[in-house]
C-alpha cells in the first residue's frame, strides 16, 4: 500500500476512521447496554444522538454523553502494544495492560467483561496464559483485534488469525471467539487496504472459518454460517425497524461473540459508508449495543476514513474522552508500512 504522499494519506486516513469509528459506535451505543428493545423504547423512543446514560442502568449508568467504555480503551491498548513490540505481540502484555486500566479506572467494576475478569484471576493463579482464555465465548475480544487489521493483509489469513489469536489468547481462547474475532479483524483490514464493504464478504468468512479452528473447539454453531445468515436477512428486508427486530430475535446481539460478530458485520454491511446509521441500528437493537455498535463502528470507518465520519461525532468523542487518536493512527500506520510496505 506504499507509493504516492496522496495513497500513503488515504491509508493512514481509514486507519483513524477505525479508532474514530471504534469509540463513536461505543459511545453511542452505551447508554443502552444490555437492555431489552422494549425498554430501549420506554426510556428513549429511539437512541438517535449521544446521551446521557440512564442511572437506572446498571453497566453503564453515570457515562455522559460521548463517553467510551472499555470496548475502546482495548482498542487502544492492543494498538499501543502491536506498535510498542513491532508487531510482535505478547498475550501477557495485553491483559496486563487490561488489568492495570481497570485497577486506575473505578467505572470498570460494572463494565469490564466476564471472560476477561475470569482471566485475570486465572492468571493470578498461576493458570498458563495459553489456558487463562479457555473459557472465554464472550465479545470482549470483538473490538481489540482490529489494529490486527491493520498491520496484516487481508489475503494472509493464516497470519492474521495467528495474530488475533495472540491478542485474545489470554481472555478468549475458543473457537467461537476467536472465529468471531477474526471475522473482524478480516473487515478491517480489507478496509484499510481500500476495498469497497460490499466486497469484503469472502474475506469475512474465510478468516471467520479459519478463526473455528483455533483455541479451544466449543460445542456450537458456527460464526461464518451465522455471518452468512445475518448477511442474507439484511439484504431480503429494506425496513431497517424490521431488519433490527429479526436481527436480535434470530441471531442476537448480546454477549456471546457467536450473537455480537455477525450482527456486527451485518450493521456495517447493511449500512455501507453511513457510520451514524450504523451507530443506531446497533444502539436500538438492544442487547450489548456498545460493543455492536463499536465492532460495526470499526468496520465502517476503516472502510470511509476518519475525512467522511460526522465532525461533530469526531470532535465529542475527543473531547470527552482524550484518546489520542491521530497518534496512534500514525504509529500503527508506520508500523504496517514497515511490515507490508
Amino acid at each position: 500500500m506504499g507509493g504516492s504522499i496522496g495513497s500513503m494519506g488515504a491509508v493512514e486516513d481509514r486507519i483513524l476512521g477505525m479508532l474514530y469509528g471504534c469509540a463513536i459506535g461505543d459511545s453511542f451505543g452505551m447508554p443502552s447496554e444490555m437492555w431489552t428493545p422494549s425498554h430501549i423504547r420506554e426510556r428513549f423512543g429511539a437512541v438517535d444522538s449521544f446521551v446521557d446514560s440512564p442511572v437506572e442502568n446498571e453497566i453503564s449508568g453515570g457515562f455522559k454523553a460521548g463517553e467510551t467504555t472499555d470496548d475502546t480503551i482495548v482498542a487502544f491498548i492492543s494498538a499501543e502494544a502491536l506498535i510498542r513490540t513491532s508487531g510482535n505481540i505478547n498475550p501477557l502484555d495485553i491483559v496486563h495492560s487490561i488489568e492495570q486500566w481497570s485497577i486506575d479506572n473505578p467505572k470498570s467494576k460494572t463494565i469490564v467483561g466476564p471472560s476477561t475478569r475470569l482471566a485475570f484471576d486465572a492468571i493470578h493463579s498461576g493458570v498458563p496464559v495459553e489456558e487463562a482464555g479457555r473459557q472465554g465465548e464472550t465479545n470482549g475480544a470483538g473490538t481489540r483485534v482490529a489494529p490486527v487489521g491493520v498491520i496484516v493483509s487481508s489475503s494472509d489469513t493464516e497470519t492474521l488469525c495467528r495474530k488475533v489469536q495472540n491478542v485474545c489468547m489470554a481472555t478468549h481462547n475458543t473457537s467461537t471467539a476467536l472465529s468471531g474475532a477474526c471475522a473482524i479483524a478480516a473487515a478491517v483490514a480489507h478496509g484499510i487496504e481500500g476495498g469497497c464493504l460490499e466486497d469484503m464478504v469472502q474475506v469475512v468468512l474465510g478468516a471467520a472459518e479459519y478463526g473455528s479452528h483455533l483455541g479451544r473447539e466449543i460445542p456450537a454453531p458456527l460464526v461464518s454460517e451465522r455471518i452468512k445468515y445475518s448477511l442474507n436477512l439484511s439484504g431480503s428486508i429494506k425496513d431497517d425497524i424490521e431488519f433490527m427486530k429479526r436481527q436480535y430475535e434470530l441471531i442476537g446481539s448480546g454477549l456471546p461473540m457467536i450473537q455480537a460478530a455477525p450482527t456486527a458485520i451485518a450493521i456495517a454491511y447493511r449500512c455501507g459508508g453511513d457510520l451514524m446509521r450504523a451507530c443506531r441500528l446497533a444502539a436500538n437493537m438492544g442487547g450489548d449495543t456498545d460493543t455492536v455498535a463499536a465492532m460495526a463502528g470499526m468496520v465502517v470507518g476503516a472502510h470511509v476514513g476518519a475525512s467522511r465520519i460526522d465532525c461533530y461525532a469526531k470532535e465529542l468523542v475527543s473531547s470527552v474522552n482524550g484518546h489520542p487518536f491521530e497518534t496512534v493512527a500514525h504509529g500503527l500506520f508506520e508500523l504496517r508500512r514497515s511490515l507490508i510496505g
